[in-house]
């Protein structure tokens, strides 16, 4: 699966919920000069704006998305570094193990663990492999949310995986993430995706329902 492939236009609820996982996986990666033209594209803004539509949420933030895309490769690539990667300390780590409240007290602060492990066997169910060039754990956030595309438009078993992942894992870890990137961006752009995602995983979670979680 491709992290900057245009999104379906054919939204069934589940294609919308794929798409929309689709676009950020896209956005919370790595900035790359070649997805970052298509993310300015005229055609993926126009399904950034289906997606908006079918969920009923983020509409208004796309016009200002498209606008902070403007910003020259260098500096979203050194906001992204100094945000997510380092070095020095690092603000925003988007490694769910060192967000989450109820670990093991031996595991607090440590970037592997059982939550890890967990996300690495949905994967495993939902039958995609982390790409060995990108040299991420399991549990980063752009591979979560493109896990959860691939599951979502595949069979039942994959399909209750991403629901899981979802549940469980993105809609628990993501809030604190994305309130944390709001306060320490200092571009437009990374306020902006966290606002998208904030807005965007309710709706997902509302689309698939509680008799499918």
């Amino acid at each position: 699966m491709s992290r900057t492939d245009p999104v379906t236009r054919s939204l069934t609820p589940y294609a919308a919920a794929s798409a929309a996982a689709s676009a950020l996986a896209a956005f919370w990666g790595e900035p790359e000069m070649k997805a970052l033209r298509l993310w300015r594209s005229e055609a993926l803004q126009g399904d950034l704006a289906l997606v908006a539509d079918a969920l009923g949420r983020g509409a208004e933030l796309l016009d200002p998305l498209r606008a902070a895309l403007g910003a020259p490769h260098r500096v979203l690539a050194e906001e992204y570094e100094r945000l997510f990667v380092g070095p020095g300390t690092v603000p925003c780590p988007p490694y769910e193990a060192l967000w989450r409240k109820d670990r093991p007290k031996l595991e607090e602060g440590t970037v592997f663990g059982a939550v890890t492990g967990r996300v690495a066997d949905l994967y495993d169910d939902i039958g995609v492999q982390m790409r060995a060039e990108l040299r991420e754990l399991p549990d980063h956030v752009s591979a979560e949310w493109e896990a959860v595309a691939h599951g979502l438009q595949a069979g039942e078993t994959q399909r209750a995986a991403a629901q899981e992942l979802i549940a469980e894992h993105l809609a628990v870890w993501l809030p604190p993430l994305c309130a944390k990137v709001r306060d320490s961006s200092q571009l437009p752009f990374y306020g902006l995706v966290a606002g998208l995602t904030e807005a965007w995983l309710p709706a997902l979670l509302n689309v698939l329902g509680p008799d499918d979680l």
